[in-house]
């Protein structure tokens, strides 16, 4: 424990002994009575030397905290602490720490007796994640934003020792310069909230986790957080492909992702036991209404985000609102990859573009700052829909962009408008326009996406360069692909090397392509190109080779790996290892992995597990998976758990069960029903739709319709059509028109397909 300084111990012994005994002896009579109109001066004096101790002794101690820290990070203690959150002056510790510093979002409150944050939920995982805590290591937990990351994160760090050093990095460079230190000695947690934002050059990359994460040592931990289609993307691009070619990666981070020593999903609605451990909790009456709205997720409702997104949909008057106006221009900043705060007079010029033209100019509009006041503001005392960063800049809540990514927000999934992408690319310095450019490209925006690379590449950001090769392959020119590779390559980017073997490989120079992957793989361990050397390996050619890819790079803990190396084991066969490999890919966060174990299982007849499978990845958020338990249940004339399965997924929007659900609806003979379905998948382009849509007419006895339908489908992509249109002519007894159209192609005088060359 830190002994006070000597000028506290003075001042301290100087208010004692002297000031003290003076004002008592006058006021007692001891000393003379002209003292008294002056002992009113000793207060004062005693008050300032009592302050000058303490300013003192909070000056001695936090000097003593910069002296930890050095000892820790001698050469560079004072750049690396300007990079990192600082809780009352000085770095947090596990005892210092709270809720509040690392982010956890308040809970909904009926009023201000209520605390912020409800107790703590108990979730399945607790026990194996408070152990790898305990032990040191690289821990990711993934799932939605209100899922409770880091609340949970929070729970497990706090049985850490109390003067375990926190490190909260506020910028990637700080984490570079982490690394850069000459001792880190430890103990010491890294928090990586949303670990997506430090990844890359100049961030956190392989090199700079080797030198912060020692696996070694258990006083290390680095805790990290991600949502769930965060990490998809990172690691999506590299899943199963045949040996025709391969994807590429876009964004750096793939290699340190796979360093991790546990992933801990966590979902947004809570499973029965977690319900149960909730129910001991029902004193609290936040958690006993979120329990009874179980269509929410327990954090969703805690957090208010229904009532959010409620106030975002103004009532359906979302055109006509400021508010909610404001609300879409800030998640449309963030679609388009704007990650940091948006000033709010970009705001005000953004949000005008989101109201129906006819009010934009109308003096009748609430004022800007009223509105922006107002979506500010707590919602039930819990989130708001934006929140004041810092120098009146502002950022939309987790929930309300998530909910805008799937398209659930006021507007749907329409475009982000022209506007949008101008200001975006305006406000952001050349080297930080990467994350523009990779939205662009998500939202089918190439011009932007060429403008934003090019801008980055021109700045040698290297991400931008190697994403600038990226495209200018897609748009089959790859011999300026090929520069900007290199010059990535040469910025010690290993994805754009990866990337380059791509280029060689499509090119036909398979042996290039091998080499780049193999000195990836040897040097860098970078997983994709080990991914890749077993998609080399023909599956006809030499299939240990393909296995022996496949499952080095699973076992570096490369999720997509896992899933490839399921998927070759059960072509092979060989069931209890790839259902092993299927649950741990799964358990990494690959739900494709999950549904592939289903269709294993119903392949080779297992029907009831098949089902259990099939249910979990529904309930984990698979709406293909509700479209395969349908499909196979039609195929074993369970017509009443198909229409089940189909519905649920069709209710959704997911377009083969909307088709299949009305397919299966016009078999039972349930005509009209089966129409209001096929329609939707007739308007959504769906060639088997249309089809049958044009059976049904044919069957009512109108051949017109019929016959639009058929040509419909046909040019839809289903030639097979043709032949109803066929029989449908026939029926009328027309045998030329039935001669004509039995043809599988249109004859050049319809505005139709033709006959390719």
């Amino acid at each position: 424990m830190r002994r006070f300084s000597a000028f506290s111990i003075v001042i301290s012994a100087t208010i004692t002994v002297l000031l003290l005994p003076i004002a008592t002896n006058v006021a007692t009579g001891v000393l003379p009575k002209a003292w008294v109109r002056y002992l009113w001066l000793t207060w004062p004096i005693a008050g300032v030397l009592a302050a000058s101790a303490i300013t003192q002794e909070v000056r001695a101690r936090l000097a003593a905290h910069r002296s930890a820290l050095e000892h820790k990070f001698p050469r560079s203690a004072s750049r690396t602490m300007a990079g990192f959150r600082v809780v009352s002056g000085a770095a947090p510790t596990v005892a210092t720490l709270t809720e509040n510093d690392l982010g956890v979002k308040p809970a909904l409150k009926a009023s201000d007796a209520e605390p912020a944050l409800v107790p703590y939920i108990s979730r399945d995982r607790d026990s194996q994640l408070q152990e790898a805590v305990d032990n040191g290591g690289f821990i990711l937990i993934f799932g939605p934003s209100t899922a409770g990351k880091t609340r949970t994160a929070f729970q497990a760090l706090k049985t850490l020792p109390a003067n375990r050093l926190v490190l909260i990095p506020e910028r990637p460079e700080a984490l570079r310069e982490l690394a850069e230190t000459s001792d880190l000695s430890g103990p010491y947690v890294v928090w990586l909230d949303d670990i997506e934002r430090f990844l890359g050059p100049g961030g956190l990359d392989r090199a700079a986790l080797d030198r912060i994460y020692d696996r070694q040592r258990s006083d290390v931990l680095i805790l990290a957080t991600v949502r769930s289609d965060e990490l998809m993307e990172l690691e999506a691009p590299t899943a199963t492909r045949d040996s025709e070619g391969s994807r590429p990666v876009m964004r750096a981070g793939v290699d340190v992702l796979a360093q991790t020593s546990l992933r801990v999903e966590l979902r947004a609605k809570l499973s029965p036991a977690e319900k149960m451990n909730a129910r001991d909790h029902l004193t609290d009456s936040r958690v006993a209404a979120a329990l009874a709205h179980p269509e929410y997720g327990l954090g969703e409702y805690l957090a208010a985000g229904p009532q959010m997104l409620l106030r975002w949909h103004a009532a359906g008057n979302y055109e006509l609102s400021p508010a909610s106006a404001i609300i879409s221009a800030a998640a449309d900043f963030r679609r388009a990859g704007f990650g940091k705060p948006i000033p709010a007079g970009e705001l005000a010029e953004a949000h005008v573009c989101y109201l129906a033209e006819r009010i934009r100019h109308s003096p009748a509009l609430k004022p800007f700052p009223e509105c922006l006041r107002w979506v500010c503001e707590p919602v039930a005392g819990a989130s708001s829909c934006l929140s004041a960063i810092r120098d009146e800049s502002y950022a939309v809540s987790d929930y309300l962009f998530e909910r805008a990514v799937a398209g659930d927000g006021p507007r749907g999934k329409e475009p982000i408008p022209d506007q949008i992408w101008d200001q975006v690319l305006r406000l952001s310095a050349d080297g930080d326009v990467f994350s523009i450019g990779l939205a662009a490209r998500a939202q089918q925006r190439p011009d932007v996406t060429e403008i934003a690379f090019r801008r980055g590449a021109a700045a040698t950001e290297p991400q931008s360069m190697n994403g600038l090769g990226v495209i200018l392959l897609e748009a089959k020119n790859p011999i300026e692909a090929e520069q900007w590779f290199l010059r990535a390559v040469d910025a010690g980017m290993p994805e754009a090397k990866h990337n380059l073997a791509n280029l060689y490989w499509e090119k036909g120079d398979r042996d290039a392509a091998e080499s780049l992957y193999l000195e990836l793989a040897d040097s860098h361990e970078f997983a994709p190109s080990m991914v890749n050397l077993g998609n080399l390996a023909s599956p006809d050619g030499d299939p240990d080779k393909r296995e022996y890819w496949y499952r080095r790079a699973a076992e570096a803990n490369f999720p997509p790996a896992m899933h490839n190396l399921a998927i070759l084991l059960d072509n092979e066969g060989e069931f209890e290892e790839s259902g092993r490999w299927f649950r741990k890919a799964y358990s990494e966060g690959q739900l494709i992995s999950l549904v592939a174990l289903a269709e294993s299982l119903a392949r080779r007849g297992e029907t009831e597990e098949a089902k259990s499978a099939f249910h979990e990845a529904y309930r984990a958020g698979s709406l293909d998976a509700a479209w395969a338990l349908g499909t196979m249940c039609q195929r074993h004339e369970e017509f009443e758990e198909a229409e089940s399965a189909y519905r649920i997924a069709a209710l959704e929007g997911h377009l083969a069960a909307i088709v299949s659900l009305g397919l299966l609806l016009a078999q039972l003979g349930r005509s009209d029903e089966a129409e209001k379905w096929l329609s939707r998948g007739a308007a959504a382009g769906s060639a088997s739709a249309m089809n049958t849509l044009g059976i049904l007419r044919a069957r009512e006895g109108s051949t017109a319709e019929a016959d639009e339908w058929y040509r419909r489908s046909a040019k839809a992509g289903m030639p097979a059509s043709l032949t109803n249109r066929a029989a449908l002519f026939r029926a009328a007894d027309d045998e030329d028109a039935a001669g004509r159209w039995f043809s599988p192609y249109f004859e050049p005088d319809d505005d139709a397909p033709h006959r390719p060359d």
